[in-house]
C-alpha cells in the first residue's frame, strides 16, 4: 500500500503520541480528541477533486446527427440548494417545468420613454426590452454604440444598457469589451446579460474560458425562464458536449424555449423529437414545431422542411413545396439549400 504525505504525517503524529504515553501516559479521551483533530486537519489540507474539462462548443444549434464526445464531471448541487444557487452537474439539478413559461415583463419604462440606445440596439430575443427589437445594421451601429455608452454612464444601475452595449460589441467582435459589458449587466441581474456572459465564458472569447461558471450562468438564466438560455441548456443536454447527454431532459428544456416563442428553440425541439434518443415517437409534434420555426424565418428549419418534402419523409412528396422552402432558405444564404437548388 502506498502512503501519501498526509498519511505519513498522521502516522508520525500518532507514533509520537504512543511515545508520549510512557512514562507520562495520557488520559484516553484527550488522546482520542487530539487524534480526531489531526484527522480533520489532514482532510482539510487534502487535495480536492478537479473538474474534468473537455472540448468547448460554440454553437447553440442542435446537430442534425449527434456525434459522440467526452463527458464532463461537474460538482453535484443538492436539490434543496438548487433554488438559491443553481448549477449544472452531470445531470441537471432542476428539471424544466411542465407548465409553459410566462414571458418576462419589460422594465425601464414605456416605448415613449425609450432613447436612442433602446431604439438602435434592443434585441428581438430580449423579453425585457422596452422597444421593438432590431437587427444591428452597419450603417447605425456606430450611433448605437455612442448612445449606449452614454446611457451606461448616465444610468449605471440599469442592466439593459450594459447588455445592449455588449450586444453591439459582440457584433464588432470586440470580445473583451463585450464580456465586460455583459458582466456589468449580470451584476445587476439582467437576464440577457447573464446569458450572453455565460456563452462567452463557455467559448473563451474575451478572456479565460470558464466552463463551470458559464454553465451556472446559463442555468440561472434558464431557470428565470429566459428562452435563449433554455434553448442553450437543451442543446448541451442533447449533444452531450458539456454535460452528460440526457435527451429526455433536453426535450423538456427545448420545449420551454419553444413555448416561450424562441424560434431557434422550436427548430431544435423538432430535431430532438425526431431523435431515437428522445424515448418517444414525437415525429408529428416535431413537424408542428419545424413548421413554426420555418414560418418564423429560421433558415435551417426552412431547409429541413424543404428536404422533407423533397424526400417524402413524414409528409407527402411535393416538389413545389420543397422548392418553396429551399428557396426561402437559399435567400438567407443557406449553403446546402443553394446547392440543392442547383
Amino acid at each position: 500500500m502506498v502512503l501519501s504525505s498526509h498519511h505519513l504525517l498522521l502516522f508520525t503524529f500518532i507514533h509520537g503520541l504512543n511515545g508520549m504515553a510512557h512514562p507520562f501516559r495520557l488520559p484516553l479521551v484527550p488522546s482520542l480528541l487530539v487524534i480526531l483533530a489531526a484527522l480533520m486537519l489532514v482532510r482539510t489540507v487534502a487535495p480536492r477533486d478537479k473538474i474534468v474539462v473537455i472540448e468547448d462548443t460554440r454553437s447553440t444549434a442542435l446537430a442534425a446527427t449527434a456525434q459522440p464526445r467526452q463527458e464532463r464531471t461537474l460538482p453535484r448541487v443538492p436539490q434543496q440548494a438548487a433554488a438559491k444557487s443553481p448549477a449544472i452537474s452531470t445531470t441537471v439539478s432542476a428539471q424544466a417545468s411542465a407548465t409553459p413559461p410566462k414571458p418576462m415583463a419589460g422594465v425601464g419604462g414605456d416605448a415613449a420613454a425609450t432613447n436612442l440606445c433602446d431604439r438602435l440596439a434592443a434585441s428581438p430575443d430580449d423579453p425585457q426590452r422596452v422597444s421593438p427589437g432590431v437587427m444591428l445594421e452597419p450603417t447605425t451601429i456606430g450611433d448605437a454604440e455612442s448612445a449606449c455608452r452614454e446611457m451606461v454612464e448616465n444610468a449605471p444601475k440599469e442592466g439593459r444598457y450594459f447588455y445592449q452595449l455588449g450586444r453591439i460589441l459582440e457584433a464588432k467582435s470586440a470580445w473583451r469589451g463585450a464580456r465586460d459589458a455583459h458582466q456589468q449587466a449580470s451584476n445587476v441581474w439582467y437576464a440577457m446579460g447573464s446569458y450572453r456572459l455565460g456563452m462567452l465564458l463557455l467559448s473563451g472569447k474575451g478572456g479565460a474560458q470558464d466552463i463551470h461558471a458559464g454553465l451556472r450562468l446559463l442555468q440561472k438564466a434558464a431557470l428565470a425562464k429566459l428562452p435563449p438560455a433554455q434553448n442553450a441548456i437543451g442543446v448541451h443536454l442533447a449533444n452531450g458536449r458539456l454535460v452528460k447527454r440526457n435527451m429526455r431532459e433536453a426535450v423538456r428544456w427545448l420545449r420551454q424555449a419553444a413555448m416561450g416563442g424562441y424560434a431557434p428553440g422550436m427548430h431544435n425541439l423538432s430535431r430532438a423529437l425526431m431523435s431515437p434518443r428522445s424515448g418517444t415517437d414525437g415525429r408529428q409534434e416535431a413537424l408542428v414545431w419545424l413548421r413554426k420555426a420555418a414560418d418564423r424565418g429560421v433558415a435551417e428549419a426552412q431547409y429541413d422542411l424543404g428536404m422533407l418534402y423533397e424526400r417524402g419523409n413524414m409528409v407527402p412528396k411535393d416538389a413545389a413545396e420543397a422548392k418553396l422552402w429551399l428557396g426561402k432558405a437559399a435567400k438567407q444564404g443557406h449553403v446546402r439549400a443553394l446547392k440543392q437548388l442547383e
